[in-house]
């Protein structure tokens, strides 16, 4: 997954991604944070064979909108994908991506359906 906040609160976010991950048990993450502009890339997998790879994206949902930061699902194996929302917050552009594509594709012949919660 990849997260973002601001600059001043990736540490916090690091930190709240590792414990939204490791609070399932048996599950093992590792996290990469770019400071300078408040990314945090995490990274999980099981570490025996009864955990839920999918178990942790509610955590870290909850993480990232706590520190009113954004969040997306990089990878989820494809058994797992169409279960889970690809972001893990709501898309602030989706009001204008709509609009957008109303104005440019009113009949829906030309994007069906490819931008993201557009609709």
């Amino acid at each position: 997954a990849r997260l973002c906040a601001l600059p001043t609160r990736a540490p916090e976010l690091a930190a709240r991604a590792i414990e939204a991950v490791s609070g399932h048990e048996g599950a093992l993450a590792g996290t990469a944070s770019d400071v300078l502009s408040g990314l945090v890339t995490v990274r999980w997998t099981r570490s025996k064979g009864t955990v839920d790879l999918a178990a942790p994206v509610v955590g870290l949902s909850v993480a990232v909108r706590a520190l009113e930061g954004t969040g997306v699902i990089v990878y989820l194996p494809p058994s797992l994908r169409r279960a889970h929302p690809y972001l893990l917050t709501p898309d602030p552009s989706a009001a204008v991506s709509r609009r957008v594509l109303k104005a440019f594709d009113p009949a829906g012949i030309f994007s069906p359906g490819r931008i993201l919660g557009a609709g």
